[in-house]
C-alpha cells in the first residue's frame, strides 16, 4: 500500500482512501496493526516503522511539508504506541474478577 501510494495513486484515490466512504481499507489496517501484532517486539520493529512508514507516503503525496510530516509522523508513532498500549492493557484480565474466580 505504501508503494502504491509514492508511485501510482491519484490525488481522489487518496482522498477515497482517507474519507473511508468507499472503502474502510486503511481503517482496517490501522486497526489490524495494533490488534493483531503477535507480540511487543514485532510490534516495535516491525509493524509500527511500516505503520509510520505509511502515514508518512500519505502525507508527503498529499503535498504536506517535509517539515509538517516530520513532526505528524512523531505525533502518530507516539499514536499508535498508546494505542498499542491501551489494546493490550484491555486485553489483560480484570484483576478483582480473576482473583474472584479463584
Amino acid at each position: 500500500l505504501t508503494e502504491w501510494i509514492s508511485k501510482a495513486a491519484k490525488p481522489r484515490d487518496l482522498e477515497d482512501l482517507c474519507a473511508t466512504k468507499k472503502t474502510i481499507a486503511l481503517v482496517t489496517i490501522f486497526k489490524r496493526a495494533i490488534t493483531e501484532s503477535e507480540d511487543q517486539p514485532h510490534f516495535d520493529q516491525s509493524v509500527l516503522p511500516s505503520m509510520t512508514r505509511l502515514m508518512e507516503s500519505l502525507l508527503k503525496k498529499s503535498g504536506i511539508s517535509s517539515t509538517a510530516v516530520n513532526e505528524s509522523q512523531s505525533a502518530f508513532e507516539r499514536l499508535l504506541k498508546q494505542a498499542r498500549s491501551t489494546y493490550l492493557l484491555h486485553q489483560q484480565p480484570d484483576d478483582a474478577g480473576y482473583f474472584a474466580e479463584r
